[in-house]
């Protein structure tokens, strides 16, 4: 603000206040400016300009008040004790906060520089338990939230009908395979999420995948040819196909047994038992009425074969003889997925176009517990064995429920893909997986 120069007679009334000239000697010359000299003020026609202040214009030398507006919005401020007072306690003031608050900044920054040193030596030290700790397992190490994608696999042209996975000697020698109705066959780098090779050429869609270990591993495809294709792992060669089948096979499974026993299951309403040696059928199951969907076996002596069914039904067989033991009755569509309880030889669960997971006793062939919470058709259901095991399914409403297995009440859903989950197999490690395939054509890892 420029200072304006007081005129005599207001120089001689304030040098009659002796307070004033020793706040003059203290302080600069500003500051008898500021109270003896004109302020700019907001203009007397302002607002913001009270009644007060209009009646403190600029006196006359005769010492009466002029009611006339100052020129140019200039007016002369009282000079009294208290403004000196309030003046002084207000620089004051200021020069205090002034101080205060950069000390409260000084101590701000030095807290945060603590916070940061001390979270980059707990991160240290977490990251070096983590390491020293971690298995061989193929997985990551970091233990993603349940329910939560670890990583998606998005090279299928169409939807993914199969997934398995082959287990070697040691947990790193861990082996991801997905069939498609593209055609195709793709092996994963699990660890990179990228194709190792992927196999085409196939007539159709290649329905159901299973693996057997060993040396060479074998890879057995169910194809829409109506033919079991056996797959030497280490040359990705074709060694054996399996023909006999009238329609597409929709099924394929193993017993790791010496010889192994190969089944399969068919749309021409069969399931036949293969010599893996010489390709040749051993055995056939007849007995349902349409189309044959999904398979599985239980080891056992004998060992026993369940078939699901497009008539609804659930059928046991005699692996030695060919003969049916069982025909279970329940769902009211469709049987596509089934699923044996590891480590108990009587539990069986079965998914259905009726939205619909049913528990059965194998003893009694009733059904014990229904599980209800999908709003479309269960292709898909599996059991990781453990204490206790877990059940999931996976259906065309987008969804894999995971299942409490005492009140048959859904525990949680696994969302992420963007069409019907048609497959789900497990990686059974320290750290297990989940992998499901969907008519979205992608496969997701999930951590569970």
């Amino acid at each position: 603000m420029e200072s304006v120069t007081a005129p005599p007679f207001l120089d001689r009334r304030v040098n009659s206040h002796s307070k004033l000239n020793l706040l003059q000697q203290q302080h600069s010359p500003k500051l008898e400016e500021k109270r003896v000299t004109f302020a700019e003020l907001t203009p007397p026609n302002s607002p913001m300009f009270n009644k007060s202040q209009k009646s403190k214009l600029v006196s006359s030398t005769n010492g009466t008040t002029s009611k006339t507006p100052a020129k140019k919005g200039l007016i002369l401020l009282e000079e009294d004790e208290d403004l000196d007072v309030e003046l002084l306690n207000g620089i004051e003031m200021k020069q205090g906060w002034g101080r205060n608050f950069i000390i409260l900044i000084v101590i701000a920054v030095i807290i945060i520089i603590v916070a940061v040193v001390l979270g980059i030596v707990f991160s240290s030290k977490s990251s070096g338990n983590t390491s020293s700790s971690a298995s061989p397992n193929p997985s990551p190490t970091l233990k993603s939230p349940v329910g939560s994608i670890v990583r998606k696999f998005t090279r299928h042209s169409d939807t993914v009908l199969s997934i398995t996975v082959l287990y070697g000697t040691s947990p790193s020698d861990f082996r991801l395979f997905s069939s498609s109705l593209d055609s195709t066959i793709i092996e994963y780098n699990i660890n990179t999420s990228t194709i190792l090779r992927s196999m085409a050429g196939h007539k159709g869609g290649v329905h159901s995948l299973d693996t057997l270990a060993g040396n060479p591993p074998y890879l057995f495809s169910g194809l829409a040819d109506y033919t079991v294709r056996q797959w030497d792992l280490s040359t990705w060669q074709v060694v054996k196909t399996f023909t006999g089948h009238t329609k597409q096979v929709y099924g394929v499974a193993l017993l790791p047994q010496t010889p192994p026993q190969l089944f399969s299951g068919s749309y021409d309403n069969t399931a036949k038992q293969w010599d893996v040696n010489s390709g040749t059928v051993v055995r056939n199951f007849t007995g349902h009425s349409d189309y044959i969907e999904t398979i599985a076996l239980l080891d056992g002596n004998p060992p026993k074969l369940y078939t699901g069914s497009d008539d609804k039904t659930i059928r046991e067989w005699d692996t030695t003889t060919g003969t049916m033991i069982k025909n279970l009755t329940g769902h009211n569509g469709w049987v596509k997925g089934l699923s044996i309880l590891p480590g108990n030889p009587t539990r069986l669960f079965s998914g259905s176009f009726d939205n619909t997971v049913l528990e059965w006793d194998l003893n009694t062939g009733r059904v014990v517990r229904n599980y209800t919470g999908h709003t479309g058709d269960v292709y898909a259901v599996a059991v990781l064995p453990g204490t206790p095991p877990r059940l999931f399914s996976g259906s065309a409403d987008k969804s894999i429920n995971e299942w409490n297995m005492t009140t048959g009440q859904v525990i949680r859903s696994y969302i992420g893909h963007t069409a019907g989950v048609r497959c789900l197999a497990f990686w059974k490690g320290d750290n297990p997986r989940l992998f499901s395939g969907s008519a979205d054509t992608t496969v997701i890892e999930w951590s569970i």
